[in-house]
């Protein structure tokens, strides 16, 4: 026995649902490893945080030192200033090295945030189109039903006025 259109129909709409079932599978593993992903770049966006604000905090010291020591509030010795200076600035040039790589980290963390988002709109968009083939079927089935209800009532219709006819000429 052949399939009709509507059987072609149904068979092809839950070949396509079964395919969109297994991508939103994949779709939900891409999911759990990008979200993996932002987790550890936000770790490490977050100790570079903490790095940076340690680095701001020893060169807000460094600076107080050498204010110290400008203020004349006690005796220093001219190396002494000039090692303390030094040393603030390669605190200063650590401190914009670690600025630089956690704005670089920062930018990772969004561009991983933008990813989680672009799979999290797939899945949506996936699990509607899944959702519309299913709907699909069950608007086909109904049509289905609906004529071969219409083709019964039709037939018993049909013999109901025959059984009529031959009542009919029977009496005559």
């Amino acid at each position: 026995m052949g399939m009709n259109a509507a059987d072609r129909r149904i068979a092809a709409l839950r070949r396509t649902a079964e395919r969109r079932t297994r991508l939103e599978d994949s779709l939900r593993n891409t999911l759990a490893a990008q979200r993996e992903q932002h987790a550890h770049a936000a770790a490490q966006r977050d100790d570079k945080s903490a790095a940076v604000q340690s680095e701001r905090e020893l060169l807000l010291a460094c600076h107080e030192r050498i204010a110290q020591l400008m203020s004349g509030s006690k005796a220093f010795a001219l190396a002494e200033m000039n090692a303390s200076m030094r040393h603030a600035e390669i605190v200063a040039d650590r401190l914009r090295v670690a600025e630089g790589e956690l704005a670089m980290l920062e930018q990772a963390v969004e561009a991983k945030a933008l990813e989680v988002a672009a799979t999290l709109r797939a899945i949506a968009n996936n699990r509607g189109r899944i959702d519309i083939c299913k709907a699909r079927v069950a608007e086909i089935r109904r049509s289905v039903e609906a004529a071969a209800s219409d083709a019964a009532d039709e037939e018993a219709e049909e013999a109901a006025l025959a059984r009529m006819r031959i009542n009919a000429r029977s009496v005559v």
